[in-house]
């Protein structure tokens, strides 16, 4: 017999340990949750739980989690007419009420205690690589994606500032190829701090800023410079290098010539003017939500930064659609709580052509699927999320919704059913 709840701190820690990603739970109202994530603790004003995921009778929903230790509490707290309580989608409560007060689900917390306390669970080589296997494990790889991006939203920032902030950093991971994540990266932390100045800047200052925070030879910048801009110009902008350079980035010039750092960083600074000052989101988001295929048109969008064409090529351009945008996407659709959105994101995600094969992908087509090849950059990635959960998963560094307790399997198999039944019906 569970001792009784006294106090509403209590509920924390036990909303930490047992909220496992994958649950069931069945609230007093009568509505099953299926928990995806349980967000994280609030350290401000407002709910005590941000940013959790779940399926409510089948509905995706995010938002927040609040906690009392009686359900009649959020009336003694004044919740109701406090703005910051109407994003809650879950009431957690130690005693029910006579009779439920609020419109939204409430869970009573015995429903937490029947859920065992488990250690993380370790993965278990499946029987076989089916077809259904690897759609579940291709919805759940976007799925964690999206989930990242809710996770990494700060309590000040807007919808909007928040998506522009995480499609930048993708982007720029993106640019960096595999050699040049690490300070591409580092880049797009010192454009997103420096925002508030680079919003309203001319092409030359951003580049100066972005340039300069990179640290990399002139001469070499100059060279690919003045393909693009011409000589004039561009002595112009590298004369006086806006920002001091961050420390300790290195950067690796073995690659194809093309792939070089001095042609992503020029992009970079391309990309950063087209997002300030030529509405590039809110672009994407208006093809995404417009057009019948909206691949084509995304990638050609793309490849039109600055008004320079050809610093992207189609593999490119593809890639970030695929590991920035659509990502974005399906974190933008269920933070605004647009359907609209969530369902074009997914149907553009399930119909995407097939992408340029590599080793992951490889692997998996010649030792589990007797050397099939997958058509289609949704089945690829089901491959490749194979791959790293399966056949290496102590290199990949992956955590399913960045909840190291969940069970992957079943938070996406719960993604894939919602995928299928209401956002899109596969083939």
């Amino acid at each position: 017999m569970a001792e009784p709840c006294t106090k509403e701190s209590t509920l924390y820690p036990l909303w930490t340990q047992r909220a496992i990603p994958g649950t069931e739970f069945l609230c007093r109202g009568g509505e099953r949750i299926h928990l995806l994530s349980p967000g994280h603790r609030n350290t401000g004003p407002g709910p005590d739980f941000l940013d959790a995921v779940m399926l409510a009778n089948g509905v995706l929903k995010t938002g927040a989690v609040e906690m009392h230790r009686h359900e009649n509490d959020w009336f003694l707290h004044g919740h109701q007419h406090d703005p910051a309580y109407q994003q809650v989608i879950l009431h957690v409560v130690a005693q029910p009420a006579a009779t439920a007060r609020l419109p939204i689900p409430t869970l009573c917390w015995d429903q937490l205690l029947r859920v065992p306390e488990t250690e993380p669970p370790h993965a278990v080589f499946p029987d076989s690589v089916s077809a259904d296997l690897l759609r579940d494990l291709s919805w759940g790889r976007f799925l964690r994606r999206a989930t990242e991006i809710l996770r990494a939203r700060q309590g000040g920032a807007t919808v909007g500032t928040h998506l522009r902030h995480e499609f930048l950093r993708r982007t720029f991971d993106a640019l960096g190829f595999s050699r040049n994540r690490a300070p591409m990266r580092s880049l797009a932390e010192l454009a997103i701090g420096q925002e508030a100045d680079l919003r309203s800047a001319t092409f030359q200052q951003l580049a100066r800023a972005i340039l300069g925070g990179a640290g990399y030879p002139s001469e070499r910048l100059q060279r690919v410079g003045e393909g693009m801009f011409g000589a004039a110009r561009t002595r112009a902008i590298l004369a006086t290098l806006g920002s001091a350079a961050i420390p300790a980035l290195q950067w690796d010039v073995r690659s194809r010539p093309h792939n070089l750092p001095e042609y992503r960083l020029w992009s970079a600074a391309l990309l950063l003017f087209d997002l300030h000052q030529h509405e590039l989101l809110p672009n994407l988001f208006q093809i995404l939500l417009n057009e019948a295929t909206p691949f084509q048109p995304l990638v050609a969008r793309l490849q039109q930064w600055g008004g320079i064409g050809g610093l992207l090529g189609d593999d490119r351009a593809g890639e970030v659609v695929l590991n920035a945008f659509l990502p974005v996407a399906l974190a933008g659709g269920l933070l605004a709580e647009r359907n609209d959105l969530l369902r074009a994101a997914c149907i553009c995600y399930r119909s995407l052509p097939t992408f340029a094969t590599n080793r992951l992908i490889r692997t998996v087509e010649e030792r589990y699927l007797r050397r099939e090849r997958l058509v289609g950059a949704f089945w690829q990635q089901g491959a490749i999320e194979f791959y790293q959960r399966y056949v290496q998963p102590d290199r990949s560094g992956l955590s399913f919704v960045a909840d190291p307790f969940g069970n992957p399997y079943t938070i996406q198999r719960r993604f894939s059913e919602y995928a299928n039944s209401h956002i899109y019906q596969l083939p």
